[in-house]
């Protein structure tokens, strides 16, 4: 693998940075979706049967990264997770005109219960006449007026596949509200129950396989689980970003307040921490292009991105000083989404132990299914 930035995906950053730059940051991602939709974003990392310029999951990651350097809401990741499915699935798959409308960015799709689909917290689905009977409750980020749901439940039936269904906002929009009333002008998760939801056979639009961790056959979750560690990872520069350049302008005691050792000295680890992340990141990115196996790198990059994500905001509201906690700073954006981002699939450490378990089994298959191996999901939580 080459560790220099490659100059093809420097210029789509570049591209996508000026592009996002009209993007008016908030809760909701309308103008986000506009300025992706007027560069064709959607389209490049999209395949080619479905419309799109098959760029990579590398190119994913950057369109990723860039929404999150700004605090955008990702109207990305969830659209290209039923892209990913659809294009495995084939062009006779139910769903092809959600994933038409999404690479024309015309349709914002988020995805939902991703966190729970290894913990008896998951929502399970029992069979129907014509499709599944879901229970129990997912958590939707709300980002757009019009965006669908790509739910994730467990079948109850035969060896537990996960599956994933593409709901229309007309089934949930109702529903669902804000957890967390007090959150201020950011948008927080809104609690969608599925019991009362009838999921037909044609909003089914792939699976995540069984077992624990998932087997993940087409690989849709470890591409997901990438590409939201490219999100995490640009709210960490962008974060840094606007702690550098305050602490570089602000005068304190007739000093700059960069030039004290206690503020540098923490942002010059959280950059480190970040070019380190960036390179997992890209690494597992680059291994899925390749066609190698990526779903321990997909664990690993995702797990520590989200703690360096979280280290990082918090040391860029601390350099603002008591400012960094108000509605008026900029950095306080990320430091509102970045709670409910962290941990949208799963928190670090379920991620580090999957990360583990995958690292056993490539060593001793029976280590890895052992119970000493595969602690109880209450610890995970």
């Amino acid at each position: 693998m080459d560790l220099k930035s490659d100059p093809v995906l420097e210029r789509i950053a570049g591209t996508v940075r000026e592009g996002l730059s009209v993007a008016e940051p908030g809760r909701d991602g309308t103008s986000a979706l506009a300025a992706l939709a007027d560069m064709d974003g959607f389209a490049f990392a999209a395949a080619i049967d479905l419309g799109g310029f098959d760029l990579g999951l590398s190119c994913g990651v950057t369109i990723a990264v860039e929404l999150g350097r700004r605090a955008l809401p990702d109207v990305y990741s969830g659209g290209m997770l039923v892209v990913d499915a659809l294009a495995e699935a084939g062009e006779d798959a139910p769903g092809a005109d959600v994933a038409a409308a999404v690479v024309a960015g015309k349709q914002v799709v988020v995805a939902a219960g991703l966190d729970q689909v290894c913990r008896p917290t998951a929502v399970r689905a029992r069979r129907s006449e014509g499709g599944w009977r879901p229970s129990g409750a997912v958590t939707v980020e709300d980002v757009h007026p019009d965006q669908a749901c790509c739910a994730a439940f467990r079948a109850e039936e035969g060896d537990g596949e996960v599956l994933l269904a593409v709901l229309p906002s007309t089934v949930w929009r109702g529903a669902a509200g804000p957890a967390y009333p007090w959150s201020g002008p950011v948008e927080s998760p809104a609690a969608l129950s599925l019991d009362e939801v009838t999921v037909t056979s044609g909003q089914v639009v792939g699976g995540l396989g069984a077992g624990r961790p998932l087997s993940d056959p087409a690989g849709l979750l470890a591409r997901h689980r990438v590409r939201q560690a490219g999100y995490l990872l640009g709210f960490g520069f962008g974060a840094h970003a606007l702690a550098v350049t305050h602490t570089a302008n602000r005068r304190q005691f007739d000093r700059f307040v960069l030039d004290n050792q206690a503020v540098a000295f923490p942002l010059a680890k959280a950059r480190i921490d970040l070019e380190a992340a960036r390179l997992l990141v890209y690494r597992a990115a680059w291994q899925a292009d390749a066609g190698e196996p990526f779903s321990r790198e997909a664990a690993e990059a995702l797990a520590w991105t989200a703690e360096v994500a979280l280290r990082t905001i918090r040391i860029s509201v601390q350099a603002h000083g008591a400012r960094g906690l108000t509605l008026g700073a900029p950095v306080h954006r990320f430091f509102e989404v970045i709670r409910s981002a962290a941990t949208r699939l799963g928190p670090p450490g379920a991620l580090w132990q999957e990360a583990g378990r995958h690292r056993l089994a490539a060593i001793h298959p029976a280590a890895a299914s052992s119970d000493a191996a595969a602690p109880s999901d209450e610890r995970q939580s």
